[in-house]
C-alpha cells in the first residue's frame, strides 16, 4: 500500500499527506491503545487518515502484509517477527527510549514527535475489599515472578518487559495516567460510535 521509497516517519506522513485516499491506518479495535497512538500522530501531523477497526491485531496484520491498509500500530510482540525477516517497515517506537527488541527502530520522540511517549502496560487488580496483608503478599509474589528467569523469558517472546512495584506505586501511576488521558483522548477526535 506504501511504496518502498518510504523508509521513515516523516517520509510516510509526506506520503500520506500527498495520498490522502491512500491513507488509512489500521488498530485491533476501536478505543484501542494503538488506535490512539495512531490518532494522536495524524491529529499532530494534521494529517487525514481514515480508521480501519479490526477484530484484533492477527487480522489487522493480514491487512498490513496484503497492503490493503497502509499502516498499522501493533504491541512489539506482533511485529518484531515480520521485522526481523524484513518483510515490513516498523517505523517508530512509542517508548520514552529505544525497544530492547528493536534497537534499529527510533522512537516517536526521537523524531520529532514528544508526546507520543506511550507504553502499553498491564497490572494485577484485586478487589478494593482484599485484606492489607493479601495485597501485599500478592505484590511479593509478583515482584518474585518479576524477577525469576521464567516470567521474564516468556514475556519477551512477546515482546514485553516484565517489572513489579508496590501497590502505592501502582495507585500513583493509575492517577497519573487518567490525569494524562482526560485531556489526550478528547483531543485525538476519537468519538464513542
Amino acid at each position: 500500500a506504501v511504496p518502498a521509497t518510504v523508509r521513515s516517519l516523516s517520509e510516510f506522513i509526506e506520503w500520506s499527506r500527498a495520498n490522502p485516499s491512500r491513507s488509512n491506518y489500521g488498530s485491533p479495535g476501536a478505543g484501542t491503545l494503538p488506535h490512539v497512538v495512531a490518532a494522536m500522530l495524524y491529529r499532530e501531523t494534521k494529517v487525514e487518515a481514515q480508521h480501519v477497526a479490526y477484530a484484533g491485531g492477527p487480522p489487522a496484520m493480514v491487512d498490513l502484509m496484503g497492503g490493503r491498509i497502509a499502516c498499522l500500530v501493533l504491541p512489539e510482540g506482533l511485529l518484531r517477527p515480520h521485522h526481523a525477516a524484513g518483510k515490513l517497515r516498523v517505523l517508530a517506537t512509542s517508548g520514552a527510549t529505544r525497544s530492547v527488541f528493536m534497537p534499529d527502530v527510533p522512537t516517536f520522540v526521537e523524531q520529532g514527535h514528544p508526546n507520543l511517549s506511550l507504553r502499553e502496560w498491564f497490572a494485577f487488580f484485586m478487589p478494593s475489599t482484599t485484606a492489607t496483608a493479601l495485597v501485599e503478599g500478592a505484590s511479593q509474589s509478583i515482584r518474585t515472578a518479576a524477577q525469576s528467569k521464567a516470567l521474564p523469558a516468556a514475556l519477551a517472546e512477546m515482546g514485553m518487559l516484565a517489572s513489579a512495584g508496590s501497590p502505592a506505586a501502582m495507585s500513583e501511576r493509575i492517577a497519573t495516567e487518567q490525569r494524562y488521558w482526560r485531556d489526550a483522548i478528547p483531543a485525538t477526535g476519537i468519538r464513542l460510535e
